[in-house]
C-alpha cells in the first residue's frame, strides 16, 4: 500500500533520503492494519549533526483520535500508539532561531507532550520546524486537557474508603493528617459536605472536642 502523495511529499521536502522512504512506507502500512483510523498527517523528526550532516530518528503519524511513534534505526520493530483526544496533560516547547512564521537554515523546535503514562518529544530542524509548528498546533494544542477544580470528598466517601462505620466510630478522623492540623472538628465535617442523613443526635468525645451534628 502507497502512502499518501501529501506524505511523500513532505519526505521530498525535508530531503529524506529514498532507503528510508521505504522504511516509512512499511511502517505506514502496518499502522494501517493496527490503528483504529487511518493516520492523516506524518512527522519525522530530524537533526543536525555536528559535521552538517541531517539526521532521521522518529517517524510520527496522527489520526484524528491517535497519536503513532517508531524510530527508523532499531534493532528490533517497536510499534507506539496512544490516544490523542484530550489526553495530553503538559506540553513544552523549545526553540531557537524560530519565529513561529517562516523557518530559515538555522531554525531549530523542539516539543515536549506529556501523556498521562509517559513524554514524548519531537524534534525539527530547517524547513521541519513549519511543519512541526502545525502539528504542535492542529493535535498538541487541540488535545490539552482542561483543568478541572478538584471536588471535595465528603467525610462519608473518606470513612468508605477506610471501611469505618461513620455511625459508630469518629476517631478514624484524628487519624487522617489532613484533619490533625486543625483542632475544629466541626468546621472540617463542614468543609466535607458531612451531613447527618438521620436526625439522631452524633456526639463523641475527640481529642477534647465536643462533636454534635
Amino acid at each position: 500500500m502507497e502512502m499518501r502523495k501529501y506524505f511523500i511529499d513532505y519526505l521530498n521536502s525535508i530531503e529524506v533520503p529514498n532507503v528510508f522512504k521505504e522504511k516509512i512506507n512499511e511502517i505506514y502500512e502496518l499502522y494501517y492494519l493496527i490503528c483504529p483510523e487511518e493516520a492523516e498527517e506524518i512527522f519525522i523528526s530530524d537533526n543536525i549533526k555536528k559535521d552538517g550532516e541531517r539526521i532521521y530518528g522518529k517517524i510520527h503519524f496522527f489520526s484524528e483520535n491517535f497519536y503513532m511513534e517508531t524510530h527508523i534505526y532499531q534493532t528490533k520493530d517497536s510499534f507506539y500508539i496512544v490516544p490523542l483526544k484530550k489526553q495530553i496533560i503538559r506540553l513544552l516547547i523549545e526553540k531557537e532561531c524560530y519565529n513561529f512564521k517562516k523557518a530559515t537554515e538555522e531554525s531549530r523546535l523542539v516539543s515536549f507532550i506529556l501523556f498521562p503514562e509517559e513524554e514524548k518529544f519531537l524534534t525539527a530542524t530547517k524547513n521541519n520546524c513549519d511543519y512541526l509548528r502545525n502539528i504542535i498546533v492542529k493535535y498538541f494544542l487541540q488535545n490539552l486537557q482542561l483543568y478541572q477544580e478538584p471536588q471535595p470528598r465528603s467525610i462519608e466517601d473518606i470513612a468508605l474508603d477506610l471501611g469505618v462505620d461513620l455511625e459508630k466510630d469518629m476517631k478514624f478522623i484524628i487519624d487522617k493528617k489532613e484533619f490533625r492540623k486543625s483542632p475544629d472538628i466541626k468546621e472540617i465535617l463542614k468543609r466535607h459536605g458531612y451531613k447527618k442523613k438521620r436526625t439522631k443526635k452524633l456526639s463523641n468525645k475527640i481529642g477534647g472536642e465536643q462533636l454534635n451534628k
